[in-house]
């Protein structure tokens, strides 16, 4: 997602509400679906190691080095 993000020059902090659903331990319920962002299948393996990853990234690039440091996945996540 990256790639495709530099090559057509959007900032990765466009995609900050897509990708922060992922980076939970557990779905969110609500009452309310965004059909423009749906939220994690049923099943889905929450958090998402490369979600959290991404959303350090926009946090690192908006100067909020703190809480990028503080996004992490459990210990117990495997990482590729």
């Amino acid at each position: 997602m990256r790639g495709i993000l530099d090559r057509a020059k959007t900032p990765y902090e466009s995609m900050e509400e897509f990708v922060l659903p992922y980076t939970r331990s557990e779905e969110s319920p609500g009452s309310v679906v965004d059909l423009d962002n749906p939220p994690p299948s049923k099943g889905a393996q929450l958090p998402a190691v490369p979600a959290v990853e991404f959303l350090a990234d926009i946090r690192e690039n908006q100067g909020r080095i703190p809480e990028a440091t503080e996004v992490r996945p459990p210990a117990n996540t495997p990482v590729d």
